[in-house]
């Protein structure tokens, strides 16, 4: 049996046309892969949205056709079928079998071609950016080509697809100290930004993949900046830590992206933004970085708190926010702050949010402050929540009392809705209201003690003993309030110094 398939193969072998049978198949093979090539580059030129499109090119070049790999298995096979004259059978074994490989291997890129142009194009796009890395400037040019196509509502799946490809070369990126890697980072980072507008917003709102990995993101950011910059600033900045606060800028810009399209956008996302972003602060609210001078607070350098004053007023879904998604651990009581983070980054992100607001010489009522200072601090008497707040933020200048009865605040105009009924309804609604105002009081105190001392206290009683106006007057009735206020916390200020006693 042996004997006979070497008398075969000797035969077929030693056939005189076989090299020109070996050249017409590399001939076919090839004039295929040529056509193919035009329709290749005819599909780049005018594939709708795609249209010129690097990435389509990229792929179609450096991943499906392995371009650079075939031409040199071409210049073999084209080249092997004149050795097939030289030497005996197993130097003829060995051209034929090279031949045979190489035909094989261009064949496989024939079909891998067919499925490029026939097939989901996806696919290969998917696998092509997975593979990193690649030539910096490919892998950007793709990227950004991908992000600029605007996905349909049925393509969120997909797109989260890419965007875990995506995310996962970012990550290897924040792992390493390759400067050259560091370089391309903003530019990826950039070309993501730039298109951010053509993303699905279920995916971006919604998945596990994409909002969560960006808030991740800038965690990782903060503490490579602030491990260093924090303690004492050196001469000479690395130019890797030169990419992170470009970096960092560019993932500040895609949160805020986000923030905006959650409270302001038509998908009512909220809910969703709000429980990637609590996870986020809860994960990470007790971390600091104790520097030479100050103490830095990582989730008070999240992007999200003037944007979230401002946009939560505004959004559709602004009721269900205050009461449900914007956690109630965040609001601003005295036991929350006293026990909690965030409320703390509320409070002073408000105070500064809201001083050039109650500044304002419009005279116009502000309906955005005016919510937002009722539903922040939930166990205070709203109204009179404003006055205080507008009191304590008033230029120190002239008569500060005198000021604010005489100058009419532009907030400060909404109570809080109570509801009850039966025959305890008068007596439970006087209890809720006590209960109101001695929280205002207290949280007062407990805030604003260092402005509310037992001299300015006095001083202002003095002031207010002064003032004289037409009884039954707006500012009349202003000033009798004023001095009720104003005993009410001294008298509180009074029993915690006694208590301390």
């Amino acid at each position: 049996m042996n004997n006979a398939f070497l008398c075969v193969l000797e035969d077929f072998l030693n056939y005189e046309p076989l090299s020109q049978l070996m050249q017409g198949a590399s001939m076919a093979v090839l004039t295929i892969l040529i056509s193919f090539a035009i329709g290749i580059f005819i599909h780049h030129l005018s594939d709708g949205e795609r249209k010129g499109s690097s990435l389509d090119l990229h792929v179609a070049l450096d991943y499906v056709w392995l371009f650079v790999p075939s031409l040199v298995i071409v210049g073999i096979m084209v080249t092997v079928p004149f050795f097939m004259g030289m030497g005996g059978l197993d130097f003829k074994s060995i051209v034929f079998a090279v031949w045979l490989a190489t035909f094989l291997w261009l064949f496989w890129i024939l079909l891998r071609l067919y499925r490029w142009v026939k097939g989901d194009k996806d696919d290969f796009r998917l696998q092509y950016l997975s593979d990193f890395p690649k030539s910096p400037r490919d892998g950007v040019v793709s990227w950004r080509d991908w992000w600029s196509t605007k996905q349909t509502s049925g393509d969120r799946f997909v797109e989260k697809d890419f965007f875990v490809a995506f995310s996962k070369q970012i990550d290897s990126i924040l792992g390493t100290d390759d400067k050259a890697q560091w370089e391309i980072l903003p530019k990826l980072l950039e070309g993501f930004l730039s298109n951010i507008g053509n993303r699905n917003k279920t995916f971006l709102l919604v998945f596990e993949e994409a909002f969560p990995k960006i808030l991740e993101w800038h965690y990782l950011l903060w503490r490579r900046q602030y491990s260093k910059f924090a303690k004492e600033y050196t001469e000479g900045t690395d130019v890797i830590e030169i990419h992170v606060f470009e970096v960092d800028r560019i993932v500040d810009q895609i949160i805020k992206f986000i923030t905006k399209e959650a409270l302001a956008g038509k998908g009512g996302n909220s809910y969703s933004y709000f429980k990637h972003l609590g996870s986020h602060i809860q994960k990470h609210e007790t971390i600091f970085i104790e520097g030479s001078k100050h103490t830095y607070h990582y989730i008070e350098q999240l992007p999200i708190y003037s944007d979230c004053l401002d946009l939560i007023p505004e959004s559709p879904e602004a009721y269900d926010i205050w009461n449900h998604y914007f956690p109630a651990s965040w609001k601003i009581t005295k036991s929350n702050l006293q026990n909690h983070v965030p409320p703390r980054i509320w409070l002073h992100r408000f105070l500064d949010w809201a001083r050039s607001r109650v500044w304002s010489e419009k005279g116009e009522w502000d309906k955005d402050l005016d919510e937002v200072s009722k539903e922040l601090f939930p166990d205070v008497d709203p109204i009179i929540w404003a006055k205080i707040l507008a009191f304590v933020m008033r230029p120190w200048s002239g008569s500060r009392i005198q000021e604010i009865i005489e100058k009419s605040l532009n907030f400060g105009y909404i109570g809080r809705i109570f509801s009850g009924w039966g025959d305890d309804l008068e007596k439970n609604f006087s209890r809720h209201h006590k209960e109101q105002l001695a929280n205002t009081v207290d949280l007062a105190v407990f805030i604003f003690g260092g402005i509310f001392t037992e001299e300015n206290l006095n001083q202002w009683l003095n002031e207010l003993n002064k003032l004289e106006y037409a009884k039954d007057s707006d500012t009349y009735k202003r000033r009798e309030h004023w001095g009720e206020m104003l005993k009410a916390i001294k008298a509180r200020k009074e029993e915690l110094s006694a208590k301390q006693q």
